[in-house]
C-alpha cells in the first residue's frame, strides 16, 4: 500500500491506495471511504469537531487513468449515508472512466451532458446501491474530496 497525501480546504487527508496517485484523475479510494458529516449536510474527508465518522461505500470498478468518481444519490434516508439536502442523500460513489474539470467528474463520452438524468448512470447507481425501481441517480460533484474548485 502507498500513502497519498491529498489537500482539502487547507487540511490533509491520508488515503491508502494501491496506485501512485499524481493527480485526482489517478487516485483510487479505499472501498470503505471514511467521511465526516454534520446535520447541515456538509461532508469532509477528515475528522472535524462536531462531525460524525461514516463509511461511504466506494466501488472501484475502473482502475485505469484517467478516472473519476461519480456520487450516487437517493431520496431514501434509509439508503443514504449522509444528507446533502433535506430529502437528498448520498448513498455511495463509483469510480469510472473520466476526468475532473474543476470540481466535477465528467465521464468519458458524457463531457457535455447532465448525467443526473442519464438512464445509464441511474441504472449503474441503482444496481450498485440496491435502489428499488432505478430510484437512485448520479452526479459528478466529487472534486471536493481533492480540494478542487468549480470552474
Amino acid at each position: 500500500m502507498i500513502k497519498k497525501i491529498l489537500p482539502l480546504i487547507g487540511l490533509t487527508l491520508f488515503v491508502h491506495t494501491e496506485l501512485l496517485a499524481n493527480t485526482p484523475d489517478d487516485t483510487i479510494f479505499p472501498t470503505q471511504f471514511k467521511v465526516y458529516t454534520n446535520d447541515a449536510g456538509q461532508a469532509l474527508n477528515h475528522p472535524f469537531p462536531g462531525f460524525v465518522e461514516k463509511i461511504l461505500p466506494t466501488f472501484n470498478g475502473y482502475l485505469e487513468s484517467p478516472g473519476c468518481y461519480i456520487a450516487c444519490y437517493s431520496h431514501s434516508s434509509n439508503l443514504g449515508i449522509y444528507p446533502v439536502a433535506s430529502n437528498i442523500f448520498v448513498v455511495g460513489q463509483i469510480r469510472i472512466a473520466g476526468k475532473y474539470r474543476g470540481a466535477i467528474c465528467y465521464p468519458t463520452g458524457h463531457e457535455r451532458s447532465d448525467i443526473s438524468a442519464d438512464p445509464e448512470f441511474k441504472k449503474l447507481c441503482s444496481q450498485k446501491f440496491h435502489c428499488e425501481n432505478n430510484s437512485c441517480w448520479a452526479g459528478g460533484e466529487t472534486g471536493d474530496w481533492f480540494g478542487l474548485k468549480p470552474d
